[in-house]
């Protein structure tokens, strides 16, 4: 037992020195960052394994700064992914200052997040309207029985539409690339991409992903994509 108790402390310190160090890459790439230095920062940022909404919003304003606007949208797509509050609300505005910049007006892109207080409330109030609509039914009373009903069915619906949400699956076309009908070069050129391009990937196969763009559904090279 005490030899299993010293394990556990070193594997804690370790730990800790790693958080404390990936803290202070952090902050010494931000320090960098204010000097002008955006390459020297995101080769720094680069060495942080585990990438939080900070970090991925930092990497985007350096790629914005060295007006490379497609991996600065990358970028804030990654914070978006992971973040909440003030900077999932600045990285989608700053997505639509680099989209503006490229010229794309019609894009499409979700990750409109939930705090997770409010999903933890949500499945609290889908449990007590279902209670309540068991406990309506055995009082026999119709009219409160359907009204709980259509509440339990709408909090379910917004259940369903979050969960579907945090499943869908972006990219970022990094090059002008051919929308075509099947996974291979030969095939029917559908459309033309231009780089900055979100897309929505719905399936994957080898080197080309099925994405939907605009409506138009067809398969794009891998290799022209950041996938968020």
């Amino acid at each position: 037992m005490p030899k299993f108790k010293y394990l556990i402390l070193c594997l804690g310190f370790i730990n800790n020195c790693l958080a404390n160090n990936f803290q202070e890459l952090f902050l010494q790439a931000n320090q960098i960052c204010k000097t002008g230095d955006y390459q020297k920062a995101l080769d720094i940022y680069d060495h942080i394994e585990s990438k939080g909404e900070a970090v991925w919003y930092n990497i985007g304003n350096c790629y914005f700064y060295q007006k490379d606007y497609v991996r600065a949208i990358w970028a804030w797509m990654q914070a978006c992914k992971v973040g909440s509050g003030e900077i999932l609300i600045s990285s989608r505005s700053n997505i639509a200052v680099a989209l503006d910049l490229l010229g794309i007006k019609n894009y499409e892109f979700g990750y409109f997040k939930i705090n997770f207080l409010i999903w933890q409330l949500l499945i609290l109030a889908l449990m007590l309207l279902v209670l309540l609509l068991l406990l309506s039914y055995n009082a026999n009373n119709k009219i409160w029985g359907v009204s709980i009903f259509l509440l339990a069915a709408m909090i379910f619906g917004i259940n369903f539409w979050y969960v579907k949400e945090r499943k869908l699956v972006y990219a970022v076309v990094q090059d002008s690339a051919n929308l075509v009908a099947g996974p291979a070069n030969g095939y029917h050129v559908l459309d033309k991409i231009v780089p900055g391009q979100i897309l929505k990937i719905i399936r994957s196969e080898a080197d080309w992903c099925y994405i939907d763009h605009g409506g138009v559904k067809g398969w794009i090279a891998k290799s022209n994509l950041l996938i968020v």
